[in-house]
């Protein structure tokens, strides 16, 4: 099996189903909780579906489009923004080429101007009013949606644990344990893969993504990885993670204790600024405090998430991220 193939497996189970989706439907699946939200509070509302839509998605999707305006003049939408005091979008228009720029509301354009760009099924969609009836048989649609991707989710968290596990059992295991710490072993990794499979509500947004790798960037000191020297673990990780490419992780010696499983933790310099919300559905804790934890006798806290610790290592090794150097932070590059 090559490297990448257990690294996109690893990746699946931390930030949800991956290349499965088309970007269309990571959109959806990122937003389909708001967007019913949004739903459920424009049944009595005179106004258009894209104003039930997240406004990330709304502001990319209306950047650059092409405009026939009430002159008869191509123009184009350089940027916009939604302002609350209005509850609406205001976009910078100006001519394709040239400096020139002006002010209007997307509720003005949507009258007054016709779209080049958008199909004729989208701007339907879009642009046309809501009656209450749509509103209704938009959110049946949409549940039964999440409720699909839910489904997918499952399978494909499932298909990455068993080639986590495929990749595991090829490799010798000469510790020299009981029978019951291996059984351990094995409750341990089961555990571990089930809570990630059951999470459903970990993934994570393209955005959720950066704001996290910034602020660990910024402010991480290190990163551990534990196995049992000689354990299946060990080999499985020296194989794919090679020392002079992602840094050493940490061999404990075997004992009738020992469970062939991995352990791991990011220590970080403080805690300002923590995005909690993103980490929760990383780690899948419910509380602040369960989050990250104070070292003994240290002024580091600590993440205890081995699979955050192998996501970082697959996708940002390249930027410094790597195991037991301290000061981490200072030889990052994003």
């Amino acid at each position: 099996m090559k490297p990448n193939i257990f690294q996109n497996a690893v990746n699946n189970l931390v930030v949800g189903l991956g290349d499965k989706l088309t970007d269309n439907q990571k959109w959806e699946l990122y937003y389909l909780d708001e967007v019913i939200q949004n739903l459920k509070t424009l049944r009595e509302v005179d106004t258009q579906y894209i104003y039930a839509l997240p406004k990330p998605f709304v502001e990319k999707f209306l950047t650059g489009q092409h405009l026939i305006n009430s002159w008869h003049r191509k123009c184009v939408i350089k940027d916009c923004h939604f302002v609350s005091e209005k509850n609406d979008y205001c976009l910078n228009v100006g001519w394709e080429k040239g400096d020139k720029r002006w002010q209007m509301w997307l509720r003005t354009t949507i009258l007054d101007c016709r779209w080049i760009d958008i199909k004729q099924k989208v701007y339907l969609k879009y642009f046309s009013k809501l009656s209450p009836g749509r509103v209704d048989s938009l959110i049946a649609y949409l549940t039964e949606k999440k409720k699909l991707y839910d489904e997918w989710y499952k399978k494909s968290t499932k298909r990455s644990n068993n080639i986590i596990g495929r990749e595991l059992s090829k490799h010798t295991n000469e510790m020299v344990v009981s029978r019951d710490a291996i059984r351990q072993s094995i409750r341990s990794i089961q555990k571990d893969s089930k809570v990630v499979a059951d999470a459903f509500n970990s993934t994570l947004s393209q955005a959720e993504q950066d704001t996290l790798i910034k602020w660990l960037a910024d402010n991480i000191y290190s990163m551990r990885l534990y196995v049992v020297k000689d354990s299946r673990w060990d080999k499985a990780i020296s194989e794919l993670y090679p020392e002079e490419v992602y840094g050493k992780h940490r061999q404990t010696i075997p004992s009738e204790l020992s469970k062939d499983s991995i352990n791991g933790y990011i220590s970080v310099n403080t805690l300002d600024n923590i995005p909690y919300d993103i980490l929760k559905k990383v780690t899948h804790k419910e509380k602040d405090e369960d989050v990250v934890k104070q070292n003994k006798g240290s002024s580091k806290f600590r993440i205890n998430n081995y699979l955050l610790v192998l996501y970082l290592l697959n996708n940002y090794n390249k930027n410094g991220f790597k195991l037991g150097i301290t000061n981490l932070n200072k030889g990052i590059t994003l």
